[in-house]
């Protein structure tokens, strides 16, 4: 197994309590040792990113070759930092017509490393809107401002409820801490 990684084909897991997990790890720590252990978990990337999901519209599209489109979107690997290693199942809503194309998906930031995902989708215009899933661990807190404002967080709940968590930033947020 790779850490870190979930192939895109992989749609949401049940991940089992985390008590099943401590008594299994904790069974086999006391079979080889004689300090009790003391376990302490980060859960990371593993367990909780299958818990987000970017949103984003298309900006831009573009046939290059009679088999490849090029899409622009509204967000970047500022944005979802974990897109230039880890593969993201994209998801294209809306009444999207045509066989699926090899796409790739470029951010905002204008540089050669920001390339979202290569992914097969139908053919996209501006407006149309994409979901880029398994985004729950660390794309908030390695996200940064390279081009323009960081977008709001919000929390969906199973029962359909929006919550902010984050208010979108303004210019004037990207400023603050500027002294001259």
């Amino acid at each position: 197994a790779i850490p870190d990684y979930r192939p895109r084909e992989r749609s949401a897991w049940k991940v089992p309590p985390l008590a099943e997990y401590k008594d299994a790890f904790v069974a086999s720590l006391k079979k080889s040792s004689y300090i009790p252990p003391l376990l302490i978990i980060e859960p990371g990337r593993f367990l909780v990113s299958e818990s987000g999901v970017m949103i984003a519209s298309v900006t831009a599209s573009r046939r290059i070759s009679d088999n490849l489109y090029y899409v622009n979107i509204d967000a970047s690997t500022n944005i979802c930092p974990s897109a230039i290693a880890i593969g993201h199942k994209v998801e294209a809503l809306g009444n999207l017509t045509g066989e699926p194309q090899e796409t790739i998906i470029f951010g905002t930031c204008c540089t050669e490393s920001d390339i979202i995902e290569r992914v097969q989708l139908p053919q996209l215009k501006e407006g149309d809107t994409l979901l880029f899933y398994n985004n729950g661990s660390y794309s908030v807190s390695r996200s940064n401002q390279w081009v323009s404002p960081r977008p709001a967080a919000v929390l969906l709940s199973e029962k359909g409820d929006v919550r902010l968590l984050i208010r979108k930033e303004t210019p004037d947020d990207l400023l603050r801490r500027d002294i001259i």
